[in-house]
C-alpha cells in the first residue's frame, strides 16, 4: 500500500475533526461554521465503503496498519451516516471516499494484450536454455534471432547473450561470437557473480547453524576455482605456443648457467629481460621476490 495514501487519509481525517469541533462552539467560547446542509453527498456510499472494508477485514489479507485504518474508517462512516453537512465537509469526506479506494485497491493488473507477449517472452527464454543444454546450438543461434525480431535487441538479456555467444563459437563462429562478447562482457562485469553468490551462501549457512549445506557451498566454490585455474594454465600455454620465438638482444643471449641469483644486480635483471622475453613469468617473479637487493 502506499504510504501516502494513509498520510492523505490522516490529513483529510484531522479536517473533518477539526470542522466537527469548531461546529459545537457556543457561547463565543470559539467560531461557529453555520452553513446549509447540501445534498451532494449520497449516503449509500457509506453502507458501500462499511460493507467493502468489513469484508477486507474478514478475509485475513490485511496488515495490522492496514487493519487498523480499515476499522477507524468503518467508525468514521457509521457516525457521518447518521449526519448532515455543510459543502465544505462534503468535499472533505468525498476526498476521503477516494483515498479510502485508492489505499484499499488491489495493484492493477497488466494490460491484457501485454500478457501474451510475456508469455511468448518467458517461453523462448526456457527454449533457449533447454536448447544450449541440450547441446543443440543451431537451435540456440535460430530461437535466439527469433527473440531479437520479435521483441527487439534490447530482448537479448546478458545471460541470453552469452549462452548466444558460446553457441556461436560451437559453431566456428567466432569472430560474431566476439562481437557479441564485447558487447556484454562489461556490463556482466558490473554484476554479482555465481562465485560471489556461492561464498555469501557459505557465510549465510554458517550463521543458521547449518554447517553441512555451507560446506556442500564451499566444495563447489573450491571446485569451480580449479575449473578457473585450469582453464588459465591452458590459456598460458596457448598464448606462448601463440608468441613468435624471442629474439635475443644485444649483449644478450640464452640465460647463463651459473646461479642467476650471485649474479650482479645489472646481469640479473639482464636475464630477468630474457625470461619476460620467454614468457616465462613465473620463474621471472620468483628470482624478483628472492632477490633481496632490488
Amino acid at each position: 500500500m502506499n504510504k501516502r495514501y494513509l498520510l492523505e487519509i490522516g490529513l483529510v481525517l484531522m479536517s473533518l475533526i477539526f470542522l466537527g469541533a469548531c461546529s459545537t462552539f457556543q457561547g463565543g467560547k470559539g467560531p461557529i461554521f453555520v452553513s446549509q446542509p447540501t445534498p451532494s453527498i449520497d449516503k449509500q456510499i457509506f453502507q458501500k465503503r462499511i460493507t467493502t472494508l468489513q469484508d477486507l477485514l474478514d478475509t485475513g489479507t490485511l496488515d495490522p496498519a492496514q487493519k487498523s485504518v480499515a476499522q477507524e474508517l468503518i467508525n468514521l462512516y457509521e457516525k457521518l451516516d447518521q449526519g448532515r453537512y455543510s459543502e465544505e465537509t462534503s468535499n472533505l469526506i468525498k476526498t476521503l471516499v477516494r483515498l479510502d479506494k485508492a489505499y484499499f485497491s488491489k495493484p492493477q493488473a497488466l494490460p491484457a494484450e501485454t500478457q501474451p507477449c510475456l508469455k511468448l517472452f518467458n517461453e523462448k527464454l526456457r527454449q533457449i536454455e533447454n536448447a544450449y543444454l541440450a547441446e543443440d546450438y543451431n537451435k540456440v543461434i535460430d530461437l535466439t534471432m527469433e527473440l531479437k525480431k520479435a521483441f527487439g535487441p534490447d530482448a537479448l538479456t546478458p545471460q541470453v547473450a552469452l549462452i548466444f555467444a558460446l553457441a556461436l563459437e560451437k559453431k566456428g563462429m567466432v569472430n560474431e561470437a566476439t562481437e557479441v562478447g564485447e558487447d556484454i562482457v562489461d556490463e556482466m562485469g558490473k554484476t554479482p557473480s555465481l562465485f560471489e553468490l556461492r561464498s555469501k551462501l557459505v557465510m549465510w549457512h554458517l550463521a543458521q547453524g547449518e554447517s553441512s549445506e555451507a560446506l556442500k557451498n564451499y566444495n563447489l566454490l573450491e571446485k569451480s576455482i580449479f575449473k578457473e585455474r585450469e582453464v588459465l594454465e591452458k590459456l598460458n600455454d596457448t598464448i606462448k605456443s601463440s608468441l613468435p620465438a624471442p629474439t635475443p638482444s644485444r649483449g644478450q643471449g640464452e640465460v647463463k648457467t651459473v646461479p642467476i641469483m650471485s649474479l650482479p644486480l645489472n646481469e640479473f635483471l639482464s636475464q630477468i629481460d630474457i625470461l619476460m622475453e620467454q614468457c616465462e613469468f613465473d620463474k621471472a617473479r620468483e628470482l624478483l621476490v628472492g632477490r633481496r637487493d632490488i
